[in-house]
């Protein structure tokens, strides 16, 4: 199934459709900001340094594809989060710190993130 393909979320589908829905856990149960450490060494490990600009074009369309197939499976979101890492190093000059994967990581486990003042929200 293709991103295209992808029902909208809302009120039919739910609000995350690509999401495989999941029971509610206590709070105790939840992930803490600790737990996002492997992820985000795997997200700071690939790197994309080297490819070129089409072959980056290229790994978006693979990841794409994973995401619409896997849904958000954590190797495919941390090749995603790479690759926007990489995006933003080659547009901005500048890439996200590890507090900013651990926030981004959190909100799609429907969590808050808080973060300090000054940390790159």
């Amino acid at each position: 199934m293709s991103a295209a393909q992808l029902p909208m979320p809302g009120a039919l589908w739910g609000r995350y459709p690509e999401r495989r829905e999941r029971t509610r856990a206590a709070p105790s149960a939840m992930p803490t900001a600790r737990c996002y450490g492997a992820f985000v060494r795997s997200v700071q490990g690939t790197d994309l340094r080297a490819l070129s600009d089409a072959e980056l074009a290229a790994r978006v369309s693979e990841v794409r594809r994973r995401l619409a197939q896997e849904g958000l499976a954590e190797p495919a979101m941390a090749l995603a989060f790479a690759i926007v890492g990489e995006l933003a190093a080659r547009e901005l000059g500048v890439r996200p710190h590890p507090v900013q994967l651990h926030a981004a990581r959190a909100m799609l486990d429907e969590r808050l993130a808080e973060m300090a003042t000054g940390e790159g929200k």
